[in-house]
């Protein structure tokens, strides 16, 4: 595989999961709100 490849699968792989802890954390905040 290419560096940027890596790199680029990387990001998606951590933007993926940043959305996904967003999305529970926006969850358990209106529960709490």
């Amino acid at each position: 595989m290419i560096e940027g490849e890596i790199a680029a699968v990387h990001m998606g792989t951590l933007a993926m999961v940043s959305a996904l802890a967003q999305g529970l954390h926006r969850l358990h905040g209106s529960s709490t709100d």
